[in-house]
C-alpha cells in the first residue's frame, strides 16, 4: 500500500475519504507524467523534481494545494462566485462541495505555467 493509500485509509469519515479519492483520481487524469509522494506531511504529486499539487484533510474541511503562493491569485473571483473559501496557497472544499473538474484543470494549467 502506498503512503497516499495509507493517508486516505486513515480518514474515518467515509465521505471525506471518498472526496479525497475522487480528487486524487481527477489530478491523475489532469497530469500526464507524475509521481505520487508525501510532501509537507500530505499526499502530493511531483512532476520531475517539483511538487505541483497536494491535498489534505483538516478538522473542518479538505484542502487542495497547487504548491505555489501565486497560482490561486487568478481564481479569486471564480472561487468567490462558487462559494469556496481559500488562502494564498490552498482551496478549502467539502465532500458535499468538491472543486469542479473544470476549475481544478484551470488551476493545474496555471500551476504548470510557473514551472
Amino acid at each position: 500500500m502506498s503512503p497516499i493509500d495509507l493517508y486516505i485509509s486513515d480518514i474515518e469519515n467515509p465521505l471525506e475519504r471518498t472526496a479525497l479519492e475522487n480528487l486524487r483520481t481527477e489530478v491523475h487524469e489532469i497530469l500526464w507524467e507524475y509521481e505520487e509522494c508525501i510532501s509537507y506531511g500530505m499526499p502530493a504529486f511531483r512532476v520531475g523534481k517539483t511538487c505541483v499539487a497536494g491535498f489534505s484533510k483538516f478538522k473542518n474541511h479538505l484542502s487542495f494545494f497547487p504548491f505555489s503562493g501565486t497560482t490561486l491569485e487568478d481564481f479569486h473571483d471564480e472561487l468567490d462566485t462558487l462559494g469556496f473559501t481559500y488562502t494564498k496557497s490552498g482551496v478549502h472544499f467539502t465532500p458535499e462541495k468538491p472543486i469542479p473538474r473544470e476549475l481544478l484543470t484551470k488551476i493545474m494549467q496555471k500551476r504548470f505555467e510557473s514551472l
